[in-house]
């Protein structure tokens, strides 16, 4: 499952409740858009973002692992900013973001680690609209980024450097901390499968999903800048299903073992 992958985990029945307030089937989760709104009047995309508000139902996709007894689980992080395991048996449903914007980022030293304060905090700043508006997703990076705890970070770039409304408090109060600006040829780590990146297009890299430390920087008027994933910071645009729910499994189960029609009508 991709990093940054949103799974629903916790309080099914909350989640069930939430469906049934809108009289919603929980097979319907697994329509397309344009199934969902002519049965329900409404885009499917709104119950989604109804879903990510419900924020202690779910967590973030860190990184997969390999358990011990051969199954598999993964790194997540929670509602509260913590980084737990989870048995993949665990998750009844699952979102994909297509695309997410954000409101803040923090500065970075290098390409591995955060700037930080001399007593210890971020580096926190929020970008003119137009930043943020045209920054380019490189990576979902899941490290310690020089803190003493893992973090999921979005890592972007500004092709000709950050602009900061002086007006915002966060940016007057870190002023004198500069952006970071990479040498051309700085990289995450090593390459692991030249398929799983996205084709450079004017030399740059193209945002297409989460990729595993990318190389290749382009030019010394950008800058590269970490977007942590906290709850308040990330604001998803559209979702897709990654994990339909069991019902719905169970569904196309049923119109498979009655491939010319069904012998009775749902209610």
């Amino acid at each position: 499952m991709e990093r940054g992958t949103i799974v629903f985990h916790n309080d099914y029945h909350i989640f069930d409740a939430i469906l049934n307030s809108l009289n919603v089937s929980e097979k319907s989760l697994g329509l397309s858009d344009s199934e969902f709104v002519s049965i329900y009047n409404y885009p499917r995309q709104e119950l989604f973002h109804r879903l990510f508000n419900a924020n202690h139902l779910w967590s973030y996709v860190c990184k997969e692992i390999n358990k011990r007894d051969g199954s598999i689980g993964y790194k997540i992080l929670n509602s509260n900013n913590n980084v737990n395991n989870l048995d993949a048996k665990d998750i009844y449903f699952a979102l994909t973001m297509d695309d997410w914007s954000f409101a803040h980022w923090t500065e970075m030293n290098d390409i591995k680690n955060l700037s930080m304060s001399k007593g210890g905090n971020w580096i926190m700043k929020k970008p003119s609209y137009s930043t943020r508006n045209t920054a380019e997703k490189i990576i979902l990076n899941f490290s310690k980024m020089g803190r003493p705890k893992d973090m999921l970070f979005g890592i972007v770039s500004c092709k000709d450097g950050p602009k900061y409304p002086n007006s915002h408090p966060l940016n007057s109060q870190w002023d004198k901390y500069s952006p970071y600006y990479p040498k051309h040829d700085a990289t995450f780590g090593q390459q692991k499968s030249p398929s799983i990146y996205a084709s450079p297009k004017s030399g740059h890299y193209s945002w297409t999903g989460v990729y595993d430390k990318p190389q290749g920087f382009w030019g010394s008027k950008s800058t590269l800048h970490a977007v942590p994933f906290l709850r308040d910071n990330i604001k998803p645009t559209t979702f897709s299903v990654a994990i339909p729910p069991k019902s719905y499994a169970d569904r196309i189960c049923m119109f498979i073992n009655f491939p010319n029609g069904l012998p009775f009508r749902i209610q």
